[in-house]
């Protein structure tokens, strides 16, 4: 498993990239990091949408899962005269998108965090700009809330790759919307549009299931110590429809202390966070990058009556405090691919935020070998249980 060393790791993650694109005859300097989709790079399927977006004077355009936003910056910028709403779930991306928004001087386009509701933001659009993400149930739910608020003679531009299922996608966008036609098809991407009825079409039978129904949410059992209690999930959340087992695996091998003052990195809904919390732990703090996650978070903790713990977005959090238990079951994707510099990030901010004596627990799938990452930033490492499955990788000073 590659890794920096040194104590890179942190400032690389978090270091702002300034870039710059040529889109369309127009130039424009963008903000960017590591930590967010397509961070390196233009998506083939902004530029898709951006090459065949029918642009009218008045037009509001919602652009969802648009990344650093550069396509769609330089298109607010050339049609001022248009309105754009720029979503994003990843918390990170939004705030540098905002910030680019502002650098550039353009007026006419307003990031926003996506929220678990579209229909609860009055976005008033005509037309919309979807960059498929991952999960099928995911795309499903956003289809759902796309259909829900588009007025009828509205448009949605839907692009994605072969390797994101973009096929069974657009099975599941002309079963909502009766109509497709294919824009444009490039390097195993696909650009189509769909145009929202003034007639009632009978529904799919996967819209109505929970969570992707819009407004709805997953219920997910977390079984504790003193008995079991439900959570909210929705799809976009990793593990939305039940605790995965690699959570599962270290929540049975989970002592938790009364003193113990708790960090969970990467908590999606709050699963292992909120379950040291129910063991007793002192205080629990909770991090995550996902918008969707972190209002399932907040909705959990207020409901289990849980005022010991606390969620952060990952761009608050400040590693200040001292904890002595931190716990992760880690993102190691990236797409399709393999990506550890998440992984390595948790690892060397729990270095700093460990108290001596305290323990850093993550677990993860039998191929992934974290040990000599551990290593470089604690001076104790082992692999504390195992099955045929997963590890539980153990670290101290």
């Amino acid at each position: 498993m590659p890794h920096f060393r040194n104590l890179d790791v942190i400032k690389y993650y978090q270091e702002v990239q300034r870039k710059h694109i040529t889109f369309q005859g127009q130039s424009l300097d963008y903000l960017t990091r590591p930590c967010i989709p397509d961070w390196e790079s233009i998506s083939l399927s902004a530029v898709l949408i951006g090459d065949y977006l029918d642009i009218e004077p008045g037009d509001h355009i919602l652009w969802l899962e648009c990344g650093h936003g550069a396509v769609p910056q330089i298109l607010a910028r050339s049609f001022p005269a248009c309105r754009f709403s720029l979503v994003n779930s990843n918390v990170i991306a939004h705030a540098l998108l905002t910030q680019s928004l502002q650098s550039n001087g353009i007026t006419n386009a307003k990031a926003t965090q996506m929220p678990t509701t579209l229909s609860n933001t009055d976005y008033g659009v005509n037309k919309v700009a979807l960059q498929a993400p991952k999960g099928r149930n995911f795309t499903r739910r956003l289809l759902s809330e796309i259909h829900q608020i588009l007025p009828p003679g509205g448009w949605l531009y839907l692009a994605g790759g072969n390797k994101q299922g973009i096929k069974s996608i657009n099975a599941d966008a002309r079963q909502l919307f009766g109509n497709e036609t294919l824009l444009a098809y490039r390097k195993g991407h696909r650009l189509t549009c769909y145009q929202k009825s003034s007639e009632e079409h009978p529904k799919p039978e996967w819209h109505v299931q929970p969570g992707i129904l819009p407004a709805s949410w997953q219920r997910i059992c977390l079984h504790h110590p003193k008995g079991e209690v439900y959570l909210a999930s929705m799809p976009g959340i990793f593990s939305s429809d039940g605790v995965d087992p690699g959570t599962q695996f270290l929540l049975h091998h989970l002592a938790v202390k009364p003193s113990d003052t708790v960090l969970d990195l990467g908590c999606g809904y709050g699963a292992i966070g909120i379950y040291a919390a129910l063991c007793g732990a002192a205080s629990v703090d909770l991090v995550e990058v996902n918008s969707l996650a972190i209002e399932a978070s907040r909705i959990n903790i207020t409901a289990l009556s849980l005022d010991r713990v606390n969620i952060f977005t990952s761009e608050e959090f400040q590693p200040q405090r001292k904890y002595s238990l931190i716990l992760s079951n880690p993102p190691f994707h990236r797409g399709h691919d393999t990506e550890f510099l998440t992984v390595q990030f948790f690892i060397q901010l729990s270095s700093l935020c460990l108290e001596k004596r305290g323990k850093l627990l993550i677990v993860a799938n039998r191929f992934l070998s974290y040990g000599k990452v551990m290593a470089a930033y604690f001076t104790h490492t082992t692999i504390a249980h195992e099955d045929s499955h997963y590890r539980i990788w153990e670290a101290w000073n």
